[in-house]
């Protein structure tokens, strides 16, 4: 049986330099998503089966009401890769998911909840925002639904138990599951 330090590179007692967890982690959850879509059925529609996630650290276009540059670590995108150079936009369809990677949920939150603000009132359309927090000393995740009324958030998820690793894949293949765009 595969356990979970089967995945890319990441360390078992996590990173000590942040920006050093941005390609790992990267590669783990694009690995989850290859993996996934062998498995799930390839008849059903699926509104982010092209997703793909890469490290991202660039100025947003929108600051959108923020003292300073928004620059998310990771973002899921939709399309094929942007180039590096490409500024990204709030409003672009292509960003799915938004990850950001520091140490303490509590800032992580805060970080994603001012993202999910802009990524949430430049496009209107938009009802909600999906978000990964990533602690990248502990290897804990959480994955985050922002919404105009609140969040919903799971517990956070140890990649240290087979538990853990199971549950981040389970919610990696449920946003993999979003049928078309009205359901996005």
């Amino acid at each position: 049986m595969a356990l979970y330090w089967d995945a890319p590179r990441l360390p078992p007692n996590g990173f000590t330099v942040e920006r050093n967890s941005y390609v790992p982690l990267t590669d783990f959850l694009n690995a989850i998503v290859c993996a996934a879509k062998e498995c799930l059925t390839p008849w059903a529609a699926r509104h982010l089966s092209n997703l793909r996630f890469l490290p991202h650290d660039e100025e947003m276009l929108e600051a959108v009401d923020s003292k300073e540059p928004l620059k998310p670590n990771i973002l899921g995108l939709v399309r094929s890769p942007l180039p590096c150079t490409q500024n990204i936009s709030w409003n672009d369809d292509d960003v799915a998911v938004v990850i950001e990677v520091k140490h303490g949920q509590r800032k992580l939150v805060s970080q994603l909840s001012t993202y999910a603000r802009c990524h949430l009132s430049v496009n209107r359309r938009r009802s909600f925002s999906i978000a990964i927090a990533f602690d990248y000393q502990t290897l804990q995740m959480r994955f985050i639904v922002f919404h105009r009324s609140g969040l919903s958030s799971s517990h956070e998820l140890s990649l240290h138990s087979e538990a853990g690793f199971q549950s981040v894949v389970k919610h990696v293949v449920g946003i993999l599951s979003i049928p078309d765009e009205e359901a996005f």
